[in-house]
């Protein structure tokens, strides 16, 4: 593994460690949704969220890293995951089953 690519794994564990307000919204709705009986969700992501600075200042986090590094979490962890463009949202629809495992 070269110093870039090691680098780059870094930045992604530490996004989704510090920072995972998507993995949070996945696993709540997973909870949520397996706590009715159901065994899939669906959720929408759009390309960017809103984040608030130490200082009161809004900045735009766009979610794709975050977003892959959170799918990537659940597919370790057996869930079936798809992502493709939301149909509502300039972003990402997210489907995650757990009806089956999913084996790479």
């Amino acid at each position: 593994m070269t110093a870039n690519e090691a680098r780059r794994k870094a930045e992604s564990f530490n996004l989704i460690k510090n920072d995972n307000t998507v993995y949070k919204k996945i696993q709540e709705a997973i909870q949520d949704s397996a706590s009715k009986g159901r065994y899939y969700i669906i959720v929408d992501f759009p390309s960017f969220i809103i984040g608030v600075g130490d200082s009161g200042i809004s900045y735009y986090i766009p979610i794709e890293r975050r977003l892959d590094e959170a799918v990537r979490t659940l597919k370790n962890d057996g869930f079936k995951v798809t992502v493709r463009p939301s149909a509502c949202l300039d972003g990402h629809e997210v489907t995650v089953d757990w009806s089956v495992e999913e084996h790479e």
